[in-house]
């Protein structure tokens, strides 16, 4: 199994998010945190499987006769459709063919776009969503007692609120159920199928183009999951990146880098000198645009470039800070057209789209 984040899903919002560096057969990191704060795992750079909480799945056995995957997918609803208390046509299906039992997990399309949606709002890699009770499977317990939920292992087990659940069960803290999860993580069903499949970032772009890209996002996006580091780190972050802008520069034009290599990138491609890349110049002017906004974090960002934007969800922390963001955006050289600003738990977030001023 090759090295992985692994995301341990709490059943309440308002607990912690447990975590894990699974490498070498063993988790050789480990933490908690704010589910808010999730994005500051993103810097490690590894792929993401989220454990979920099992009440929100089950897991039956089929007997489909041999077809292809996609029609098995279509087809076992309606073999198992009288044991679900749901319209169809709400759930997703996940199969998972073994040796000894073909089983498909059922969850709704709802959950399963809310956990995918959460996870790219805060920069994570998802490459794996699985359930609590298949992680577990093979393990001895025959039920398993975490603060929030008793866990009946196996790939037809199934998980319950603590008060749901009368019989004795082995008391765990979620490090140590964790640890026996990892492992068996690679092989326990992936919900990620059909239209829920992990996409590929590569949409066939030259590699120039992708290194471009590459360091243009690290470049605007130094400083979104370090809201609540220093100042200066977020500062030496950005030189570092700049510094690789300007490396990259030289080596595709065989010239000196000038002193703001983004705004020649942008120039140059506009020549028809070298590849478009839209998306630099825009990571630079929303770096320096909200450099000195030691309040205002980028939650998510993508870009677009069939329309040459860049398109923005801020965290603000009020109305009036979403004004002079404009403002700074403008000054940088960005046409900044913000959407409407909304209370959330707190906080004041709006979307955004960022284009090169004077850009239609």
């Amino acid at each position: 199994m090759r090295d992985s984040l692994i995301l341990f899903l709490p059943v309440s919002s308002d607990a912690p998010l447990h975590w894990g560096v699974w490498s070498d057969d063993s988790l050789v990191e480990s933490g908690k945190l704010d589910l808010v704060a999730a994005g500051g795992l993103s810097d490690k750079g590894l792929p993401v499987t989220l454990l979920v909480p099992g009440q929100n799945i089950r897991n039956f056995e089929h007997e489909l006769p041999k077809m292809n995957r996609r029609e098995r997918s279509k087809a076992v609803l309606f073999s198992i459709e009288d044991q679900l208390s749901a319209p169809l046509d709400t759930l997703h299906v996940a199969l998972q063919d073994g040796a000894e039992q073909n089983t498909v997990s059922v969850i709704s399309q709802d959950i399963m776009q809310e956990a995918i949606t959460w996870a790219e709002s805060v920069g994570l890699n998802v490459q794996r969503i699985v359930s609590d009770y298949e992680a577990l499977d093979g393990v001895d317990y025959e039920a398993i007692a975490l603060d929030d939920r008793v866990i009946i292992p196996g790939r037809l087990g199934h998980t319950l609120d603590r008060e749901w659940y009368s019989g004795t069960a082995e008391p765990l803290d979620i490090l140590a159920a964790l640890t026996l999860m990892a492992p068996q993580t690679i092989e326990a069903t992936n919900l990620m199928q059909g239209n829920f499949a992990p996409r590929s970032g590569i949409k066939g772009q030259t590699k120039t183009w992708f290194q471009l890209a590459g360091i243009a996002a690290a470049l605007g996006l130094a400083f979104i999951f370090f809201e609540t580091a220093q100042s200066h780190a977020i500062k030496a972050q950005a030189d570092n990146i700049r510094a690789q802008t300007a490396a990259f520069y030289t080596q595709q034009t065989g010239q000196a880098a000038p002193s703001n290599p983004a705004r020649a990138v942008t120039q140059a491609a506009r020549q028809g000198q070298i590849t478009p890349t839209q998306f630099l110049a825009l990571s630079d002017i929303s770096f320096r645009a909200l450099q000195d906004f030691d309040d205002v974090s980028i939650e998510r960002v993508s870009y677009q470039s069939n329309r040459d934007e860049l398109q923005l969800r801020l965290v603000y922390p009020s109305f009036e800070r979403a004004d002079e963001v404009q403002r700074a955006m403008t000054e940088a050289g960005g046409q900044f057209i913000p959407g409407g600003v909304r209370e959330q738990s707190g906080r004041f977030v709006g979307e955004a789209v960022l284009k090169l001023g004077g850009a239609s």
